[in-house]
């Protein structure tokens, strides 16, 4: 598949992947930045950050968009939920 540089993860917990399941995907591609989708069910954003176990940065983004270029990256993973979160 070659190198993923943005991984948007569909996080919702149940019709997809679980969250531990979510959690291990980007632990295994270890993109620089991991995008949750489909988060607006009840505790799905804080269940997958749960899952998360600290080890990623997460933040959330005071906007529904973010532009991104490859020099921006961050060096290690970093999680982060576009608003409304």
């Amino acid at each position: 598949m070659g190198r993923i540089d943005i991984l948007l993860i569909p996080i919702d917990g149940g019709s997809t992947m679980s969250h531990a399941e979510a959690a291990e995907a980007v632990a295994e591609i270890q993109p620089p930045l991991a995008v949750p989708m489909h988060y607006h069910w009840g505790g799905a954003a804080e269940s997958f950050v749960a899952a998360l176990a600290g080890r990623y940065p997460v933040r959330v983004s005071p906007t529904r968009t973010i532009m991104v270029s490859r020099r921006d990256l961050p060096a290690t993973t970093e999680v982060v939920f576009l608003s409304p979160y």
